[in-house]
């Protein structure tokens, strides 16, 4: 399955996540920054994976923030897609 991943912030948590999921052959795209790099702006990252999961780029997608509230907010304003 095609799965879209983003995070303001590349956190222990982003390589588990990734590790996880690719070890059960999963497809992701992280958006986000890599290992060291300065935060990402997290609506910008967020709705760039909803944008994936709105457009059929992928089947699902996991959006992180420090509460997760911002990226269910940013992720809902984006069309076609339903944030938990």
């Amino acid at each position: 399955m095609k799965i879209a991943l983003s995070s303001d912030e590349h956190a222990p948590l982003i390589d588990f996540i990734l590790a996880y999921l690719i070890q059960r052959q999963h497809k992701v795209n992280y958006l986000g920054p890599h290992k060291g790099a300065k935060a990402a702006n997290w609506p910008q990252v967020t709705q760039a994976a909803a944008k994936r999961v709105a457009t059929q780029q992928a089947k699902q997608g996991i959006c992180l923030c420090w509460t997760g509230t911002g990226a269910c907010i940013a992720a809902r304003r984006t069309r076609r897609f339903m944030s938990r």
